[in-house]
């Protein structure tokens, strides 16, 4: 999968979490610029890792929810 697009979903998935959190958390400040990259590093850490997995399943030729 290529950086961009792993980027792109860590991002989307950023947005994603803090939209939940802040729904549920009155004291949640969504413009707390940290806040945004740890969420998005954490988020970058899980898309690159789901990547680095999917790529192991088609190597071994098994079939993924994907195919």
């Amino acid at each position: 999968m290529k950086p961009e697009i792993i980027e792109a979903l860590a991002l989307e998935l950023t947005k994603a979490i803090i939209n939940e959190r802040s729904k549920h958390e009155s004291s949640f400040d969504i413009t707390d610029p940290a806040l945004w990259v740890v969420i998005y590093d954490e988020s970058l850490k899980n898309i690159s890792q789901e990547a680095v997995e999917l790529e192991e399943i088609k190597k071994s030729n098994k079939s993924t929810i994907f195919d």
